[in-house]
């Protein structure tokens, strides 16, 4: 993978952990500092993009974030 990929990358997760946080605290309110960092560490785009698709569904912040475990 070359530099420009790397960061095309970095922007694509960094971008993804953001919509998440911003869906979440949307429909359930304000994160814990636990939740919220769980999040940011996360660095896996499949599960990042399976947690956003939940947020519909979900009735629990628990059940958004289940697949960054």
């Amino acid at each position: 993978m070359t530099l420009e990929e790397q960061i095309m990358e970095r922007g694509t997760i960094r971008d993804k952990q953001h919509v998440l946080l911003r869906l979440v605290e949307k429909k359930f309110g304000t994160l814990d500092d636990d939740n919220r960092q769980r999040v940011l560490d996360n660095r896996d785009k499949d599960k990042l993009d399976n947690a956003i698709d939940l947020i519909l569904d979900a009735d629990s912040v628990d059940e958004v974030l289940s697949p960054l475990k």
